[in-house]
């Protein structure tokens, strides 16, 4: 599969990695591995925020705290 849009010439296969950066402990994370959370209180240059995190636990805590709606896989 191609990606024109966003990268013309590539094709999915070639991607190698996708990091995201874990909010509580700032490194870099595989965006296939992390937990997602929406709906949260936290806020970011454009507004409300997929805020990754490295695990489900960590997931779980950061929706309680910041009153999150729920957390999605990558591929959810």
């Amino acid at each position: 599969m191609a990606l024109p849009n966003r990268a013309p010439g590539h094709r999915k296969v070639d991607i190698k990695a996708i990091a995201v950066t874990d909010f509580y402990h700032l490194g870099q994370v595989d965006a296939r591995q992390a937990c997602f959370v929406i709906g949260s209180d936290v806020l970011g240059p454009m507004g409300h925020e997929f805020v990754p995190l490295v695990n489900r636990m960590d997931a779980e805590e950061f929706l309680k705290d910041h009153k999150g709606e729920r957390a999605l896989t990558f591929d959810q």
